[in-house]
């Protein structure tokens, strides 16, 4: 029962830091993905956009990275 609780806590923990910082990216991404949909923009808008789209996915994968090394930390 203790180990079970233990990893319910460890994992709302690593929740409570770590899904704010994925809602944030998630919604910068799916605003930097209606940019280059939309035929209004130009070339040059859209390659920001997609140079900003990159950057996004960069700090998912490093989010990803560390929530993984907390909880491993954790447990």
């Amino acid at each position: 029962g203790n180990l079970a609780t233990a990893q319910t806590l460890v994992d709302r923990a690593v929740a409570t830091k770590f899904d704010p910082i994925r809602e944030e990216i998630a919604v910068k991404r799916a605003n930097l993905e209606l940019l280059l949909e939309s035929p209004k923009f130009s070339l040059e808008q859209k390659n920001r956009a997609q140079k900003q789209l990159d950057i996004q996915n960069a700090k998912l994968e490093e989010a990803d990275r560390q929530e993984a090394d907390e909880k491993q930390i954790f447990n």
